[in-house]
């Protein structure tokens, strides 16, 4: 009797129990509902929230809220938010008592659509404040296979998104870790903040953030506060600054593939400010140290200044990055792109060990990079190179239609041999030192119409040399020279040398010649190149004054010798017609 008195009290309990239950259930479902249905009203849409397919609620052994075909959004309008399946895992001991608490949600192939994303500029806590603000209440949020639409068009901007945010306790640290798809590239994504708490209640949390993708890697160790203010260590990398901006923004901006790229640097932002100090940064392979900061004002464009001091650098990489030389033809054609030039202000200070320009060999280079109201201007004001110095200014003004290159530089006791051999001619063709200038202007629209339209005018001076291709024996007498520098028996000496050449498209002239020497004086013009690869030089050779046979007499006037220099080159002929002034 005790036993069956024993068994029917417990029999009773589970009754009570049962029916408890049952009733908890009962009310236990439409609580869960709403609550999970206020969760995502507080998402940030405060909109209206319904739920078109079943439910499904179970109190054990864990109690659970299904909802199937969940909508978000205004009445009488697209929903911002779809969901084929949500799931609520609630606290069991709550949920006995009547109440709610979501310690898990996850949310199956959620669609949403973006009315507004952050921009770069947005500080990072802000973007933050809203998440952790619910995940303060949820504890963990997992989504599966999600979707963020464009308002605008409805294509995806992510997609096989999956996210989970865990926040277990007020004291414990927030963390985020997923991947995703990015205008078609796979991402991956973990952020970790020890005090995500404090960055709520308006104080600072430490924070660690890495993000890799094949176009754009990031990581970020340091320290986060409400204000937006972030300090720590920033490094970033990516194979090509163009690709990672067509990658990273909704639009396709006219950037050059520099790159690779990558930065190192500790990292001060407050205020759409970043100040990047103890900078390591690499472009196309060239390392250069020192500091910058990034600014982004709300009422023009970015700016970027700072200082870089190079071990070497490449200033022809760099060009090759901004308009990269034609392979064939139909590339020749193309448009170079010049927008870029006004899409942000820089002010930057380079120094480089050693550096090439063109076919120049540079070392102990100092310069300036502006870009300025659509004007980019690249200034060398000193650099070594021939064993002599120089300097280099190229503008480019994208304002002007269309755009226009300007360009200038020179260079002061150079070794002339060096300076024939870095424009390809033979060394053998000119001795001594020299100094000379450059100035350039072209229409920067394509390389077929640089190459057609360019303007380049060169002035040459030097000094104690001499020239080869010129057998000062053959000077004085009739005859015919092929001119070959490399062969010629001897060379003509000379005390000073000045030359005057211009270049349009596929011409090149010699505007003047004067070469002086103790023979005498060599005067010519004419082009160097006709059009045709060929030589059509006129000139004279007068020759120095000779003593005269009689003794005591005076000094006796030579006839001026003419001169030709025509055909194809390399090898044009020199021709030479005693008492006359040339043909």
């Amino acid at each position: 009797m005790r036993h069956l008195a024993l068994g029917l009290v417990l029999l009773a309990a589970l009754a009570l129990a049962a029916a408890l239950g049952f009733r908890q259930v009962a009310l236990g479902a439409d609580l869960a509902r709403r609550e999970v249905m206020g969760a995502l009203s507080d998402l940030g849409y405060a909109r209206v929230v319904a739920s078109e397919g079943r439910t499904v609620f179970r109190l054990l052994p864990v109690p659970r809220l299904v909802l199937y075909d969940v909508e978000v959004g205004a009445e009488d309008a697209r929903p911002a938010l779809s969901v084929d399946r949500m799931t609520a895992d609630l606290d069991l001991w709550t949920a006995l008592f009547g109440g709610v608490r979501i310690e898990r949600l996850v949310l199956e192939q959620p669609d949403l659509v973006a009315a507004a994303l952050p921009t770069f500029e947005t500080p990072v806590p802000k973007v933050l404040e809203p998440i952790l603000a619910r995940l303060n209440e949820v504890g963990e949020v997992e989504i599966r296979n999600g979707v963020l639409r464009s308002e605008r068009d409805g294509r995806p901007l992510v997609s096989a998104a999956h996210i989970a945010v865990s926040w277990p306790a007020e004291s414990a640290s927030a963390e985020l870790t997923g991947s995703y798809d990015w205008n078609g590239q796979p991402v991956t994504v973990s952020l970790d903040l020890a005090r995500p708490l404090a960055l709520l209640e308006g104080g600072a949390s430490t924070a660690e953030f890495q993000m890799t993708s094949p176009e754009l890697s990031v990581a970020f160790a340091g320290e986060a506060a409400s204000s937006g203010r972030l300090a720590g260590r920033l490094t970033a990398s990516l194979p090509s600054l163009g690709r990672a901006i067509d990658w990273l923004t909704d639009h396709r901006p006219a950037v050059p593939e520099i790159g690779p790229l990558t930065l190192a640097a500790d990292l001060m932002s407050e205020d759409g400010r970043f100040d990047l100090a103890r900078a390591t940064v690499s472009i196309e392979g060239f390392e250069g140290r020192g500091a910058l900061d990034l600014v982004f004002p709300e009422d023009r464009r970015p700016s970027l200044g700072g200082t870089l001091a190079f071990e070497r650098l490449d200033l022809d990489g760099i060009a090759e990055a901004l308009a990269p030389r034609p392979t064939n033809p139909l590339a020749a054609t193309r448009t170079i792109p010049t927008a870029f030039v006004d899409s942000m202000d820089i002010d930057l200070r380079v120094s480089a060990e050693r550096g090439q320009a063109g076919p120049l060999a540079l070392s102990d280079l100092a310069g300036t990079v502006k870009m300025k109201d659509g004007v980019a201007t690249l200034d060398i004001g000193d650099a070594e190179l021939l064993g002599g110095r120089g300097q280099m200014r190229v503008a480019i003004d994208s304002t002007a239609r269309p755009p226009v290159l300007k360009g200038s530089a020179s260079a002061r006791d150079v070794d002339a041999s060096g300076l024939f051999a870095a424009f390809g001619l033979d060394p053998a063709l000119a001795t001594g030192r020299a100094d000379v200038a450059f100035d350039a202007a072209s229409p920067v629209t394509s390389w077929a119409d640089l190459l057609r339209r360019h303007r380049l005018e060169v002035v040459l001076s030097a000094r104690s040399g001499s020239v080869s291709g010129l057998d000062p024996q053959r000077l004085t007498t009739d005859g015919r020279t092929v001119f070959d520098p490399g062969t010629a028996p001897a060379a003509l000496p000379f005390a000073t040398l000045k030359a005057e050449i211009a270049t349009w498209g596929s011409r090149m002239e010699l505007r003047s010649l004067r070469l002086s020497s103790e023979l005498g004086t060599i005067e010519a013009s004419g082009f160097l190149l006709n059009g045709a690869d060929e030589a059509d030089l006129v000139g004279t050779f007068d020759p120095a004054p000779v003593p005269s046979a009689v003794s005591g007499a005076a000094l006796t006037k030579p006839k001026p010798i003419g001169m030709t220099m025509r055909g194809s080159w390399p090898h044009p002929v020199v021709v030479t017609t005693a008492g006359s002034s040339g043909e």
